[in-house]
């Protein structure tokens, strides 16, 4: 896939001027006073800067869909189970939670 990508030609027509405003709200939906994910920043900081923010993550997301290289770290998840207080605690396999 990724040499097909390679081999794409590139969309010209796409810009990169402002943020869509599908990141905007998508920033905009996140929810205070959680945990970070694996990354360390609150959903709070990046509220905070939501024109940066939305300016290089729009950036970053047409690069990638230009290029067709996902980042490795995207491409990777970390799945952890939890007991929820219903069965048996051995019997966690319907209780997945990915982050």
């Amino acid at each position: 896939m990724d040499d097909e990508a390679e081999t794409t030609p590139s969309d010209t027509g796409t810009t990169v001027d402002k943020p869509s405003l599908e990141i905007i709200a998508a920033i905009k939906k996140l929810r205070n006073g959680r945990a970070p994910g694996p990354d360390g920043i609150p959903a709070e900081l990046l509220k905070c800067a939501i024109g940066p923010v939305a300016r290089t993550l729009h950036f970053l997301f047409i690069r990638v869909w230009r290029t067709g290289h996902i980042p490795s770290d995207w491409r990777d998840d970390i799945i952890i189970t939890l007991y929820k207080g219903k069965g048996p605690k051995s019997d966690r396999s319907r209780q997945i939670i990915g982050t």
